[in-house]
C-alpha cells in the first residue's frame, strides 16, 4: 500500500548496580563509598515500531517490559549529636530502598525533510522508580534538527517531566 513500518525487538541483559551510603557531610569519604554495594543482573526486553507516511514517522515503543524489583543493602546509621555529644539515636536509623524498573510506553512523532527534523514524543505512563519516595517520571521530549547543506547540523531540544520531579531543560548542539 505504498507504506513503510518498521518493527524492532530488542532482548538485553541488564546489570544492576546500586550504592547505598548515608553519612554526615563532614565524615564523607569516598574510600566509604563501595562498602554497601549490591549487583544483580536480570533479562529484559524492548519493543517499537515505526510507520513511515511521507515526510512523517509516527512511532511506539515499549522499554523494560518485564517488570524488576531491585533492593539496595541496608545500612544502620548512627549520627552524632554535635551539640550534646552523644548520638541523637543510639539505635541508629536503617536506611534500605527498592527501586521499581517497570514498563514505560512512549508515542512519538516527527517531521523529516532532507534539511530539517522535527520530532516529539511524550511517556504514556508514570514511572515510579524508588518505592515509597516522591520520585516518578513521566517526560516529554521535542526537538528540532536544521542541516546546512549535509555538513553542519543545529540541534535544539526541549524536556519536560509531567510528573513534576525534575525542572524543564533546553539542550543545543551542534554537529
Amino acid at each position: 500500500l505504498g507504506q513503510n513500518i518498521t518493527i524492532g525487538v530488542t532482548p538485553k541483559i541488564q546489570s544492576y548496580l546500586t550504592y547505598t551510603y548515608v553519612e554526615a557531610v563532614n565524615n564523607f569519604d569516598f574510600k566509604d563509598f563501595n562498602k554497601n554495594k549490591t549487583t544483580d543482573n536480570a533479562f529484559n526486553v524492548d519493543v517499537g515500531a515505526v510507520w513511515f507516511y511521507g515526510p512523517w514517522r509516527f512511532a511506539a515503543a515499549g522499554k523494560n517490559l518485564i517488570k524488576n524489583e531491585i533492593e539496595t543493602a541496608k545500612v544502620n546509621v548512627k549520627f552524632k549529636d554535635s551539640v550534646n555529644g552523644g548520638f541523637y539515636d543510639p539505635n541508629g536509623k536503617d536506611y534500605q530502598y527498592n527501586y521499581e524498573l517497570t514498563p514505560t510506553y512512549t508515542a512519538g512523532v516527527a517531521f523529516m525533510t532532507n534539511y530539517f527534523i522535527l520530532t516529539a514524543d511524550m511517556d504514556l505512563n508514570e514511572q515510579e522508580r524508588f518505592v515509597g519516595l516522591d520520585d516518578n517520571v513521566q517526560m516529554f521530549r521535542a526537538g528540532a534538527e536544521v542541516d546546512l547543506l549535509y555538513q553542519i547540523q543545529l540541534r535544539g531540544g526541549y524536556k519536560k517531566d509531567l510528573a513534576g520531579t525534575y525542572d524543564d531543560a533546553f539542550t543545543a548542539g551542534i554537529g
